[in-house]
């Protein structure tokens, strides 16, 4: 990516822009990447995971009155999720207390503090506590930490509720968390689409 020149080119977008999301679903969401720069250049660009795009929409036309993010990094999602459903409460969970921390300085900056709620670790046995059956989104990427956090044997909430979960194959195969939800879930597998000449991050 660097090679090509999009790091350079989406720090000049976000400086003539503020530090702003110029495309996506959360275009203008305003993010401070001195505190945690993940993914920098297609997060400013608006293009990261983009093969989730519509999905997002989606959930947020079904207006979830709570929405946990596992896996929050910077809180690209939890902040979005905020700007966008002003009326949900957010929760932001990482392991690392330094993603936290950034999340709450993007939502600061972002004017969605008071909706987004930094929580840590998950752990199984939780999810109740921040999800409400019917009118919740979960949004989880914990590189492969999915598989033992998403079993609604232990957290029965799970059953019902939106999800969107990226799964890392490399701890354990999507056809176990497939067959814990497909009776419960319209299941849907959205895989990396390749952009054009583009080596971006991942």
């Amino acid at each position: 990516m660097h090679e090509l020149g999009l790091d350079t080119l989406a720090w000049q977008i976000s400086r003539e822009n503020d530090g702003r999301v110029a495309s996506g679903p959360f275009r203008g969401m305003r993010l401070d990447y001195d505190a945690l720069p993940v993914h920098a250049a297609p997060k400013l660009l608006g293009t990261y995971e983009q093969e989730l795009h519509p999905a997002l929409e989606h959930a947020i036309e079904r207006k979830p009155s709570h929405v946990l993010n596992v896996g929050c990094a910077e809180g690209f999602y939890a902040v979005g999720m905020a700007m966008r459903l002003p009326h949900a409460m957010i929760y932001a969970a990482d392991a690392d207390p330094k993603a936290v921390r950034a999340t709450m300085r993007n939502a600061e900056l972002n004017g969605v503090a008071r909706q987004v709620v930094p929580i840590g670790i998950i752990h199984p046995g939780e999810f109740d506590r921040y999800l409400t059956p019917n009118h919740s989104l979960l949004i989880m990427d914990c590189e492969g930490a999915e598989f033992s956090l998403l079993n609604p044997q232990t957290d029965p909430v799970l059953s019902s509720v939106d999800m969107i979960v990226e799964v890392h194959p490399e701890a354990g195969s999507s056809q176990m968390i497939w067959r814990r939800f497909e009776k419960t879930h319209r299941c849907e597998r959205l895989d990396y689409i390749p952009r054009p000449g583009i080596a971006e991050e991942r």
